[in-house]
């Protein structure tokens, strides 16, 4: 005896059935209208807890609140994202609008292939991707360094030199100097583990950073649980800026010290490319090759 199947109650939206009478729909039907706010508060929630990197989260979160996001994914315009590349590339440059893309196109590629969200194609993927701007080159000079340190050993803020002098032993980011703290510190291995951009990893520490930590101990008291520099971003930024505009430094940034430690250890020359990428924290050799940049000088004088 067959049983009678009451029919499920539908609407139409645009061309898609969406199923309101309690049933499972078809696979591939889409369920519920997808807002890109709330796409990229479900990628927070179940895709970024995958994710090595620790500065997505911050990117989402200021995404979301971003006026382009609260429209729905459907009625999205391949114009609309161009108009917001060409926002974010005027207020952050190219790098970050690019970043932004990226993020916003694995969201929707997630949402397509798990969350039953039925597009033709993902529209992140046909808008054209902003111009980069050249990688920097930019190394200090001899007098430039000179000028850095002796500014540095007459700074007010004390931790300002042995960080600086940190970022070019380990070529660590500022961000994983700042968070670093006593107990991620092996004095046994000589090494350093962090949590740093692109994850955990292990830096080696050379008997001249392995100096420069312990006299940094006086400034912070112990080798409790505390940072190893006792400092905030905040007043590290406010320290560094004062510091570049009185000795007249202001093209050089903190990050360019990574390039710099990173060139000071393939000048050397007792040193593989494998070996700096351990110490770096870098993937590929063409990662690699972005932050190092060789003095012509150097290589003159070994040939």
């Amino acid at each position: 005896m067959s049983t009678a199947v009451a029919p499920v109650d539908s609407v139409t939206v645009g061309t898609e059935n969406r199923s309101v009478g309690g049933s499972i729909p078809p696979l591939g039907t889409k369920v519920y209208p997808m807002r890109i706010a709330d796409m990229l508060e479900r990628y927070e929630k179940e895709i970024l807890p995958t994710k090595k990197s620790r500065t997505d989260g911050y990117v989402t979160r200021r995404l979301r609140q971003d006026l382009f996001t609260q429209q729905d994914i459907e009625t999205l315009k391949v114009s609309e994202i161009a108009a917001f590349r060409d926002r974010r590339v005027l207020e952050s440059g190219p790098r970050c609008a690019l970043y932004d893309l990226q993020m916003l196109s694995h969201c929707v590629t997630v949402a397509m292939s798990e969350w039953d969200l039925v597009l033709p194609v993902n529209p992140f993927k046909v808008v054209r991707k902003p111009k980069q701007n050249p990688a920097r080159e930019r190394r200090l000079s001899d007098s430039e360094s000179q000028c850095l340190f002796q500014a540095l050993a007459s700074a007010r803020n004390q931790r300002l030199l042995p960080m600086v002098r940190l970022a070019i032993l380990t070529t660590m980011r500022k961000g994983e100097l700042l968070n670093l703290r006593w107990p991620d510190i092996s004095w046994r291995d000589r090494c350093a583990i962090i949590n740093g951009k692109t994850g955990r990893r292990t830096v080696p520490l050379s008997t001249e950073a392995l100096d420069v930590l312990r006299e940094l101990h006086p400034l912070t008291g112990s080798f409790s649980d505390r940072k190893v520099l006792g400092m905030s971003d905040n007043a590290f930024k406010m320290a560094w800026d004062r510091l570049r505009k009185k000795h007249g430094l202001q093209d050089f940034h903190f990050h360019d010290l990574r390039h710099e430690g990173i060139s000071r250890y393939m000048e050397r020359g007792d040193l593989t490319p494998q070996e700096v990428m351990t110490i770096s924290g870098h993937k590929t050799l063409a990662m690699l090759s972005r932050y190092t940049h060789l003095r012509i000088s150097t290589l003159a004088d070994r040939l």
